[in-house]
């Protein structure tokens, strides 16, 4: 239980700090006191790093101890938890490299939510070892597939408020500390192409594995039909950004809407079978 409620304490602090940064030291930061005033990068990577350490002690005990000795508890909430987990690892690493630490403000609490919903509502346990062989390369390609789209996701829900509040004028910007919409935009692109190109490993190996155990490469359920789906959206919106040059609110948009359809396809259907039915 401490590194669940450690690590719940650091998230909102460093969502805190996160916020502060992007909104420039918060919404009176004319008159903001030292208290409030933005940490440095540096201290806040340091604190999500450590929101990591715990939030990955938190996830041993969920995935390798709650389904018995040398077996692996994929319980719909741990594997929510998992994702939210490589999100947070991926944005840390990203914001060493490039300008995206401000996708905290939606990053870090989606972490949080999806810690607090693999402690409080697991679900049945689901075990790796039952699944087909091959599978397993399947779920470790899917989930840094998930982690990349939905920093993806983060970046074009803020560049879609950002331009929207760059075309009124005289509104207050909630962010004024974001980076510039080319640099949104860019940062955009490299997180689609990766995700993309990982879906798309994920999807074959998917293939295979059904291959080997039902005989076909597709079985046409609700999983795989929004999965293709959603492979389609983000290949469209790549194709669209090359032919005919689709930028800010259409790639934003786009890449929302894709992204919503790929969460339904796991997420979603895994929510049906395990608790409605």
């Amino acid at each position: 239980m401490f590194p669940v409620i450690a690590a719940v304490c650091l998230y909102f602090a460093a969502s805190w700090l996160i916020w502060l940064h992007a909104t420039g030291g918060g919404a009176n930061a004319a008159t903001h006191t030292v208290a409030n005033k933005p940490a440095t990068p540096a201290a806040i990577r340091l604190l999500v790093a450590a929101v990591i350490v715990l939030h990955a002690l938190q996830l041993y005990e969920q995935l390798y101890r709650s389904g018995g000795h040398g077996v692996t508890n994929l319980a719909l909430g741990h594997v929510v938890s998992l994702v939210a987990w490589t999100s947070v690892t991926l944005f840390l690493v990203a914001s060493l490299v490039r300008r995206v630490l401000n996708l905290g403000v939606v990053v870090l609490p989606s972490g949080l939510l999806g810690l607090l919903i693999g402690a409080a509502l697991p679900g049945e346990a689901f075990l790796l070892e039952s699944l087909p062989r091959g599978a397993g390369w399947h779920i470790a390609i899917a989930v840094p597939a998930y982690g990349v789209l939905s920093i993806a996701f983060a970046q074009a829900l803020l560049l879609w408020m950002h331009e929207k509040q760059l075309r009124q004028i005289n509104r207050r910007r909630l962010f004024p500390a974001l980076p510039a919409l080319e640099t949104m935009e860019s940062n955009l692109l490299h997180l689609i192409v990766l995700g993309f190109a990982l879906l798309t490993v994920n999807l074959l190996t998917g293939m295979i594995s059904t291959h080997r155990s039902h005989g076909v490469l597709l079985l046409f359920n609700h999983h795989i039909l929004l999965s293709l789906l959603a492979w389609a959206g983000f290949g469209a919106l790549l194709a669209g950004r090359a032919l005919f040059g689709w930028r800010g609110q259409m790639a934003a948009q786009w890449t929302i809407a894709a992204f919503a359809v790929l969460a339904l396809a796991y997420f979603g259907t895994r929510f049906v079978q395990d608790v409605i039915l």
